[in-house]
């Protein structure tokens, strides 16, 4: 099945890569508007972490292409990732510190924007089998997430978790290159079906941050909950992903798929305007904790607050500066 180009750039994956980020942003706007870490949504507490961070990390993976990767030389192809990523996480993180009087910390500046790091390092360590892998078999790429999932000290900014879900990524667009519209269809349909199942008996307590994987510290429960987020994780994306493929057609999809390039101010600033918000709720004692109120004042407010990142990321490209800072583009950049 072929997907729809529109200015160079996929739909259904510019879409995909815009619908996570506003789910990310979702999340966090519940946090801060009821005052949990975990706020109950749709009877579920955390149930967005289960799928939106992993859809994102998969669409990225969809776009290696470990040939590309080898026609550059390493040390040039990193230090590009490491100007697009990094770069602007620190860049952000410095403006969160000035926007809420908060000392700026080392950890913190490649921590806070935690998500940002973790790609590098993923890219970084993908890039490195695609040097060694002139073959492109998916076997060594399944093999290196193994790895890196056993790989001491891997449970850093959730690398173990996020790489296979990269690899995720790579592995599924081989996989669907040759579909046609009949078998994702019905694909969608299994896979929706195995979604309902994984969500339904999802528990906060096997997201990354309450049960993360070390090597070092094995335990069955640990393991366990590996396997129960990586399972959730890529079936829910692998769900959307088709889903936005079927629909790439679709006016309002091809329409809103033109603000999938802006999704890293919407990571960024969405989480400062989230936490100025937070301050203001505080002092004024207001929160939010009814079921059905908190989904649609939080999702409300989401997209109002996704609406000023776009805003936002469009004055700021206008500025070589804060283009190269905050947006991580370059004249070299490529997608």
């Amino acid at each position: 099945m072929k997907p729809v180009i529109l200015n160079q750039r996929l739909v259904f994956a510019d879409f995909a890569k815009l619908f996570a980020m506003f789910v990310v942003t979702w999340g966090h706007c519940a946090q801060c508007m009821s005052g949990q870490t975990f706020p109950e949504l749709f009877g579920k507490p955390g149930i967005l972490i289960a799928f939106h961070m992993p859809l994102f990390m998969m669409v990225s993976g969809y776009f290696i292409h470990p040939e590309r990767i080898r026609e550059k030389k390493w040390l040039t192809y990193i230090w590009e990732k490491f100007q697009r990523l990094v770069v602007p996480a620190m860049a952000w993180y410095i403006c969160f510190c000035l926007l809420t009087v908060q000392k700026p910390h080392l950890m913190g500046i490649f921590g806070f924007y935690w998500f940002l790091t973790s790609m590098f390092i993923s890219l970084v360590l993908i890039s490195i089998v695609a040097k060694c892998n002139k073959g492109d078999h998916l076997l060594l790429y399944l093999c290196s997430a193994i790895i890196v999932i056993l790989l001491p000290y891997s449970s850093y900014l959730h690398v173990n978790f996020m790489y296979p879900m990269m690899v995720g990524g790579l592995v599924f667009r081989k996989a669907t290159f040759l579909l046609n519209g009949k078998c994702l269809t019905i694909c969608a349909i299994a896979l929706f079906v195995l979604s309902i199942i994984l969500l339904y008996f999802w528990n906060v307590r096997h997201s990354v941050y309450l049960t993360p994987f070390d090597s070092l510290h094995f335990s069955e429960n640990s393991l366990y909950s590996l396997f129960i987020r990586l399972m959730t994780g890529i079936v829910v994306s692998s769900f959307f992903i088709v889903l936005f493929m079927l629909a790439d057609q679709s006016r309002i999809i091809q329409q809103l798929a033109q603000y999938g390039k802006f999704t890293l101010v919407m990571y960024t600033a969405s989480f400062i305007f989230n936490q100025l918000t937070d301050i203001f709720l505080s002092h004024l004692h207001v929160r939010f904790s009814q079921m059905g109120l908190l989904e649609l004042s939080s999702c409300m407010m989401s997209i109002i607050v996704c609406f000023l990142c776009v805003m936002l990321a469009k004055r700021l490209e206008k500025n070589k500066l804060t283009k190269r800072l905050l947006l991580g583009i370059s004249h070299t950049s490529t997608r």
